[in-house]
């Protein structure tokens, strides 16, 4: 994914960077985004896939929700430490970016990730037990996610009469802080965090909610 996007965006489409090596950025941006969608489509999925277990014994229906982010973060552990491995080559080569000194910031972007992931995973969730044929569509949605974030792109790019509503993506502010954090380099401002960690407790309170809502409708609607 990482070699597709530069060729496709960078090398053939001259997309921006915002000054870090291309191969770091889409490799850095895409492990975010795997470990998003992984959470997202196990919360998402979480009362279709496991149906047949839930209605014959009961436990917290969170918990798998909540496993799915260690197994997921275990994968990205690993990426990470690929991520890792990028930097000691090109600091070699030259060409590269060196590491950020606050680049531990990262873990408060990672928690905003799952925050966001969580609370659409949930909303999702319950969405797909009423509408049974939503279920099919969370690998639309997540796609399309990706390329209405700054996935592929850096916030800069976006026209300044559209950054303030760009904001109210709750990823615009993740994705940019973790480049900021790791990379030295990112539009991080206050209103940018102040309004993206808003909608990300909002968006994970109301799906939290909801979820707890449905879960006790559970065998009634299935």
């Amino acid at each position: 994914m990482t070699i597709v996007f530069q060729l496709v965006f960078n090398k053939l489409g001259k997309m921006s960077t915002d000054g870090i090596h291309p191969f770091l950025f889409y490799y850095g941006n895409s492990t975010v985004w795997t470990f998003f969608s992984g959470i997202f489509g196990t919360a998402s999925g979480v009362f279709m896939s496991g149906r047949g277990l839930m209605a014959k014994v009961y436990f917290p229906r969170i918990i798998p929700v909540f496993s799915s982010v260690m197994m997921n973060g275990v994968k990205f552990s690993i990426q990470m430490l690929f991520l890792v491995g990028l930097f000691i080559y090109f600091a070699f080569s030259g060409g590269g970016n060196n590491p950020s000194p606050w680049c531990f910031g990262i873990l408060l972007s990672i928690l905003q990730v799952v925050i966001v992931a969580l609370g659409l995973g949930l909303l999702f969730a319950c969405l797909t037990l009423r509408y049974r044929d939503l279920n099919s569509l969370s690998a639309v949605i997540v796609q399309g996610m990706m390329y209405l974030s700054p996935v592929i792109f850096p916030f800069a790019s976006i026209p300044s009469q559209y950054q303030f509503l760009a904001a109210f993506n709750p990823l615009s502010s993740a994705m940019e802080s973790f480049r900021f954090f790791l990379f030295g380099q990112g539009t991080v401002s206050v209103e940018l965090l102040v309004i993206g960690w808003s909608v990300s407790l909002s968006l994970f309170f109301v799906g939290l909610v909801s979820f707890n809502l449905t879960q006790r409708k559970f065998i009634d609607i299935v």
